[in-house]
């Protein structure tokens, strides 16, 4: 990215948990980096009329810089005249500049909120305003249906190619470092089939619980948490088809069409003991951990078992991706390991292997920094497209009957469970 770009940064949501953890911060470590220009603003939409600035750097190391560099605009974002006020002032930021700058209007918010925005910014003109882009954080929807009913919102006023959806595991630098390890390692080209790999795990461990997000939570479950966005965009990375060098550019496209071979065969729900105390609702039958059997009709990995699992309130922090091969000659039989987090690393039974990134983004640390780099440089690779999404949701619709069995039969385990055990 040309760092000499003008950015404004149109952020709804700006007092929201995101904001403060994750996209403030970010912002301000970008600065830091020099990956901005130097007049980049971010322009902050709440409806409350003391937001203080101060509160929402609370978060973030770099406060001094990037103070300079926000404006908080209060509205009603449900209400059409108010856009009209946005479209102002942001032409007035812009004449400031005395050039043309870059609108990226960033909504991290509940879907049905995302839909209205959405409307109002195309129906009031904002979502032609200067190479303007829109990006939308997960849940993207509560099922197929209101997926697809929000993506038909979308489409009617922005170009695919100015959209970007969210997923930020996508973006975590492991993450990213999985296809050049695929392209790049020989030896495991080789055995990157059904003939060498016994088995592939995807694991996301949290010690956390659902921390107060009652609403959230009874609503989401860890299947539309973590399930039908996280762990399937991660599989897709590891079994899609590289094959064709003219289509590798295309991410979006290959991941989604690897997504239409996969299916989920079997599934366990549990939820952990002080759920139904922690939202006030005995008879909740929410899950808080989902271990998932999935096939792929893809002839490549036809008959390997995939399973992804995740869970809360267990007794470690981590997030994995594991390939067991069998004996070979070219790596041997072992483990490779991806893991995301904690350490950040690729293993082979056991010793690391390093990949390195393009040296632009080697300068970006966090997953958030690369998701609001490729967004202001134009990189769709690290978002989600739009048939990819929805095809995540018909894998999650196909398994519905699944899914209810899995619920009925919810296993109840102790809060700093193991989840290696509840797996097996």
């Amino acid at each position: 990215m040309n760092n000499k770009e003008h950015i404004i940064l149109v952020m709804f949501g700006i007092s929201g948990d995101l904001s403060r953890r994750y996209l403030l911060p970010a912002i301000g470590e970008m600065a830091k980096v020099g990956a901005l220009s130097d007049d980049f603003r971010v322009v902050g939409i709440t409806r409350k009329e003391d937001l203080n600035i101060e509160d929402l750097l609370s978060k973030t190391s770099n406060k001094k810089d990037l103070k300079e560099h926000i404006d908080i605009f209060q509205m009603d974002a449900t209400h059409l005249e108010e856009y009209k006020k946005l479209d102002v002032f942001l032409t007035n930021i812009e004449n400031g500049f005395n050039d043309k700058a870059k609108c990226l209007f960033y909504l991290s918010l509940p879907p049905k909120a995302t839909r209205e925005v959405v409307e109002f910014l195309g129906e009031s003109g904002l979502n032609k305003k200067n190479q303007s882009r829109l990006v939308l954080e997960k849940p993207f929807g509560f099922d197929l249906t209101s997926a697809t009913d929000l993506m038909s919102s979308i489409k009617k006023y922005f170009h695919q190619e100015c959209v970007y959806i969210v997923d930020h595991y996508l973006a975590k630098k492991i993450a990213q470092e999985i296809i050049p390890f695929r392209e790049e390692r020989e030896d495991f080209k080789k055995v990157w089939n059904r003939d060498f790999i016994e088995k592939i795990e995807i694991i996301v461990s949290e010690k956390i619980d659902i921390e107060g997000r009652v609403n959230f939570y009874e609503k989401t479950g860890a299947v539309r948490d973590y399930l039908q966005n996280h762990l399937l965009e991660l599989l897709s990375l590891v079994i899609m088809d590289l094959s064709n060098e003219r289509e590798n550019k295309d991410m979006p496209l290959l991941r989604e069409k690897i997504l239409k071979s996969v299916k989920i065969k079997n599934a366990i729900f549990g939820q952990y003991q002080e759920y139904t105390d922690e939202v006030n609702n005995s008879e909740s039958k929410v899950e808080t951990f989902v271990s998932a059997r999935l096939e792929s009709s893809d002839s490549t990995w036809s008959d390997v078992p995939i399973i992804l699992s995740t869970g809360k309130a267990m007794r470690e922090r981590f997030a994995e991706i594991r390939i067991y091969f069998k004996e070979n000659t070219e790596v041997g039989k072992g483990k490779l390991v991806f893991n995301i987090q904690p350490e950040g690393k690729i293993k082979w039974n056991g010793r690391d292997i390093s990949i390195h990134l393009d040296s632009e983004k080697e300068r970006l640390k966090d997953a958030y920094e690369y998701v609001l780099f490729g967004v202001m440089s134009g990189d769709k690779n690290l978002f989600v497209g739009e048939e990819e999404i929805l095809q995540s949701w018909h894998i999650i619709e196909d398994a519905r009957d699944l899914f209810e069995k899995a619920r009925s039969n919810l296993l109840i385990y102790k809060k700093g469970s193991n989840i290696e055990e509840l797996i097996k």
